[in-house]
């Protein structure tokens, strides 16, 4: 049984990638994109944050706030079934891994999407 890992590299370099070909604007907010709470803060160059399993989404606050004078946009990721959220819905525990990594990239290609009129 092979584990596909979040922090896998080529994984990371694709969701940075992904989002950085999008052109995001506006205010914080926070949105729920298939079971995911991703908040939104900043304007300027997307980056994805995805916080280790079982770390909430506020361990990226810090570090996100010390990019707003670059002009970067957070999207922090807070996944399901972890500190205090509600489990995924239809996800079973040997595939959540592979589940999540599809939805942020489905969360990627929205957006992109939604800037680019594709």
């Amino acid at each position: 049984m092979s584990t596909i890992y979040l922090h896998n590299k080529t994984t990371i370099l694709a969701i940075i990638a992904g989002i950085a070909a999008s052109i995001f604007c506006g205010a914080a907010h926070s949105e729920t994109f298939q079971d995911i709470e991703i908040t939104v803060r900043g304007t300027g160059q997307p980056v994805l944050m995805i916080p280790g399993l079982n770390s909430a989404a506020a361990e990226w606050d810090e570090t996100c706030d010390q990019l707003q004078p670059s002009g970067v946009q957070c999207h922090i990721v807070q996944l399901p079934g972890f500190v205090g959220q509600p489990a995924a819905s239809l996800v079973a525990s040997d595939r959540f891994l592979d589940s999540m990594r599809g939805r942020l990239l489905a969360y990627i290609d929205a957006k992109t999407c939604l800037n680019l009129s594709c």
